[in-house]
């Protein structure tokens, strides 16, 4: 009856996972193709992107239920969840190429997500110890402090093109995308940290 009970538990807390990724893509979708992002203050956008990297993070915190399933995936397919940004990275450096982004912010997100998808794509081979594992999550989140930091200050700054971050499709990869992916590189530091076995990070 116990296992029962468990194994319908984790359905059905991956049927909410599930439903909140669709709610939240299906939300970023709309306030892209609306303008609802552009008529917003300058801050509002840069704070939605940080919400969605701290929001999730923080219940995972608080959730010891919610820690015990992600523990219960490889940390090799956790990594593997970031490939997606080698696509979004070569889309930001060609709109950069083409003047639609500021170079400068094209390229520091760009090559960044170019780099850490490419790197996600080894696990695919080679499962990574415990401190190869830290040093690419660590790597990934630099990478968008480094572009959400830019993109913040040149919202702020007004620097031309900027703006057009907050359309559609482009900004799912902030809107979406970063949220996502910052949020569980966060989890999976917290899980490998806590973890004591220096070979725990392909099983726990």
């Amino acid at each position: 009856m116990n296992t029962s009970n468990s194994k319908a538990n984790e359905k059905t807390g991956l049927f909410k996972v599930i439903l909140v990724l669709v709610i939240w893509f299906t939300a970023a979708s709309a306030a892209a193709i609306s303008g609802i992002w552009g008529r917003l203050p300058r801050f509002a956008f840069p704070a939605c992107v940080l919400a969605g990297i701290f929001i999730p993070f923080l219940y995972y915190l608080k959730n010891p239920g919610f820690q015990a399933r992600l523990r219960a995936v490889p940390i090799h397919l956790l990594s593997l969840f970031h490939v997606w940004r080698f696509p979004a990275g070569l889309y930001f450096l060609q709109l950069g190429a083409n003047g639609l982004l500021p170079a400068t912010f094209a390229h520091n997100a760009g090559y960044g997500d170019v780099t850490v998808g490419l790197a996600s794509l080894v696990f695919i081979f080679h499962r990574p110890g415990k401190k190869a594992a830290l040093a690419f999550q660590a790597i990934s989140m630099a990478d968008f402090i480094g572009a959400v930091g830019t993109g913040l200050t040149f919202t702020v700054l007004k620097v031309p093109g900027m703006a057009n971050i907050q359309n559609f499709p482009v900004a799912l990869i902030p809107g979406f995308g970063v949220g996502v992916t910052g949020a569980l590189s966060l989890m999976t530091i917290h899980r490998l940290l806590r973890s004591s076995n220096p070979e725990d990070s392909s099983k726990v």
